[in-house]
């Protein structure tokens, strides 16, 4: 557990959370993006076909109901057949029906205003058409048909264009709705186009971000390891001359590079002492063998020469022991070189872990980006139906002959919409197999961070090596020291 004043700093854990996390956001946001647009762009379609087509099929359908009544209608006023009234009265509920459904298709404004001119001009053929029929009925009575044929055509000649203004009045409603339906193409074209750059935004800026997130980690994690490797290792060979390690990046890095610096600072300083006391421990031992010299040369002054070498010794004890706790301490100083390096080490492997994390989170996102393919084929399944749909109702339209053009138009334009749908969703294919391919790349960088840190961790095993080596030479030259002052 790391001290409370080296919590403050930004772990390198830390880093590369953040720097991958940043990436994963990234396409994150860009993948729910390409779905909001997408949803965008289909609910666009299902209005399209849900409203525009819809009051485009319901005014074809009420404009084909009146235009046979008013033929029934003619029909009555030239031969006088009550089965033609009967046909028209028909046929003329059937049209109210579909013109009151269109009512309630119609929820837009500029759409209630041709709704209303359809309405005035319907109602106007009503009044019209009871009129004729009243006349007519008057005129069979009549002994002077011929006179009744007269005031019909004369009535005939005043409602003229009755038919035509109910007519254009229902075109007016297909050519405003076709024009709508035009618009939401156009809506739909802009949207497309939108999430194109959205895409092709997000993965170059994911790209580029990823880029430099790795080399940025890579330097940040290799440089100093690097350089404490360098310096450890002309420690072991018994060079305590070398320059200190700067680390500038105030994380693990730099704590290990400060302790392995005041490590160094105190050997040098044990091994200074150590050669100043084997000095005085040489000299001492020169003296105690004249002492020794002295006291073989007579008996008179041999109690004042073992007083003398006595302390001599004594002094050489203390000097030992001074030596002994200096190794002491260097012994202390290697082994918080030591925690330092497997706290180190755990932080690494804490690094491994969460890459793996991060990766795996990307390869969440490959699985629903398939999930999305599977999306898009339905889409391509249900436009290729749709157009098959289209096709068939051309064909009846066909058959129908002069009454099933308005029908034809509507089928060609759902053809249309089901082509554009499939090239849609063929468009988001490709995009979001690109999506894939760069979250494919952001795995492999990841994987090779991955083998980087593993590769700092091993060179991190190895310096522990080298500072156990230290801390056992250490022990020994203490072990020595400690022999040489029971000797003494």
């Amino acid at each position: 557990m790391l001290p409370r004043w080296r919590e403050k700093f930004f772990t390198i854990r830390s880093k590369l959370m953040l720097g991958f996390g940043v990436i994963l956001f990234l396409n994150l946001l860009m993948g729910f993006a390409l779905l909001y647009m997408f949803g965008q762009v289909n609910a666009s379609y299902n209005r399209l076909i849900s409203r525009e087509v819809k009051v485009m099929n319901e005014t074809q359908a009420a404009l084909v109901k009146f235009e046979q009544a008013a033929l029934d209608l003619r029909g009555y006023m030239l031969s006088g057949d009550p089965n033609y009234i009967m046909r028209y009265q028909e046929e003329m509920e059937t049209a109210q029906k579909a013109i009151d459904q269109l009512g309630k298709s119609i929820t837009f404004p500029e759409g209630k205003n041709y709704f209303n001119t359809l309405l005035k001009a319907v109602a106007d053929f009503k009044v019209y058409g009871d009129g004729a029929i009243v006349l007519k009925r008057q005129s069979l009575l009549e002994a002077d048909q011929l006179a009744g044929y007269r005031q019909i055509e004369d009535y005939l000649n005043q409602g003229k264009g009755t038919v035509e203004r109910v007519v254009q009045a229902g075109n007016a409603i297909v050519l405003y709705m076709e024009d709508q339906l035009n618009k939401g193409k156009q809506h739909n074209n802009e949207i497309s186009l939108q999430v194109k750059r959205w895409v092709i935004g997000g993965m170059a800026a994911s790209v580029l971000l990823g880029l430099v997130i790795a080399v940025l980690i890579v330097n940040m994690i290799s440089t100093p390891v690097r350089d404490l490797t360098r310096q450890a290792g002309r420690i072991a060979e018994g060079d305590l001359t070398t320059d200190k390690v700067w680390v500038k990046s105030k994380d693990e890095l730099q704590i290990l590079a400060k302790a392995f610096n005041k490590m160094t600072g105190n050997l040098s300083n044990i091994l200074s002492e150590l050669r100043e006391k084997s000095s005085q421990v040489a000299s001492r031992a020169q003296q105690l063998t004249a002492i020794i010299q002295q006291t073989s040369s007579g008996i008179t002054g041999s109690t004042a020469v073992m007083h003398q070498m006595a302390a001599t010794v004594s002094q050489v004890a203390d000097n030992t022991q001074n030596v002994s706790r200096m190794a002491e301490s260097a012994g202390g100083q290697a082994r918080e070189g030591q925690t330092a390096l497997d706290n180190i080490r755990l932080q690494m492997e804490q690094i491994i872990f969460a890459t793996r994390q991060v990766g795996q989170a990307i390869n969440n996102l490959n699985q629903t980006s398939r999930a999305v393919f599977q999306i898009v084929d339905l889409i391509t399944e249900i436009a290729e139906q749709t157009n098959l749909l289209a096709l068939n109702a051309a064909i009846e339209a066909a058959r129908a002959g002069q009454e099933g053009m308005g029908f034809a138009v509507v089928a060609e334009e759902v053809r249309k919409l089901a082509e554009r749908s499939a090239k849609a969703a063929g468009e988001i294919r490709v995009l979001i197999t690109a999506v894939q391919e760069e979250s494919g790349k952001a795995v492999s960088a990841m994987d090779k961070g991955v083998r980087e840190v593993e590769t700092g961790n091993r060179v991190l095993a190895q310096v522990g090596v080298v500072l156990e080596s230290i801390i056992q030479s250490v022990q020994d030259v203490e072990t020595q020291i400690r022999e040489v002052a029971a000797a003494s």
